[in-house]
């Protein structure tokens, strides 16, 4: 097998996001409007939650600990592990959310407890996908644009909102076909 540097982002493919904001959403607020993981239909949450909602998300989305308190996807995990296994070179690629003020540290410190620290360091952190180089880019983010035409294939991980869109290339939920995708 000819080894690949396969990117990957962190939320969503390996640690649940959206059960984590469901969690904490219904436990501040546990009358008011949310969304099923499963009726999402758009990446952002703005574009699904009414305008009076949508401080209290962002509220939500901004504490302190919140990504470092992720649940691991638990094939995610061990799918990036048997690539290593396999001789790829894996780095974590994945975006912050700005107003999060520990988002980076604990997006840091979730991939050390999880992945280890070999991966921990080598993680990127960029806004802007585009500019880094790799073979594949695994991300639940259905276009990624940037600045560059991407040196790596955009392969989505399946979710929910982005099922609307065709791309050639996606992992499904629980990763199982993750060998027939990277090739």
């Amino acid at each position: 097998m000819n080894p690949k540097i396969i990117l990957t982002d962190l939320d969503g493919p390996l640690a649940d996001f959206e059960g984590e904001f469901l969690r904490r959403w219904r436990e501040r607020y546990p009358d008011e409007f949310f969304i099923p993981f499963e009726e999402r239909r758009s990446f952002f949450f703005n574009d699904e939650y009414p305008e009076h909602l949508r401080k209290q998300a962002a509220d939500v989305l901004e504490e302190p600990g919140f990504f470092a308190a992720l649940a691991p996807v638990t094939s995610g995990l061990e799918a990036v592990k048997s690539m290593v296994e396999l001789g790829h070179k894996v780095v974590i690629c994945t975006s912050d959310i700005y107003m999060n003020k520990s988002g980076l540290a604990d997006k840091r410190a979730w991939v050390e407890k999880h992945l280890g620290v070999p991966l921990a360091k080598g993680m990127i952190f960029t806004r802007d996908k585009t500019l880094v180089r790799g073979d594949y880019l695994i991300d639940d983010k259905p276009e990624i644009t940037g600045a560059l035409q991407p040196a790596w294939k955009h392969v989505v991980f399946d979710q929910p909102f982005n099922r609307n869109t065709s791309h050639e290339l996606r992992i499904s939920m629980d990763w199982s076909n993750w060998e027939d995708v990277i090739i």
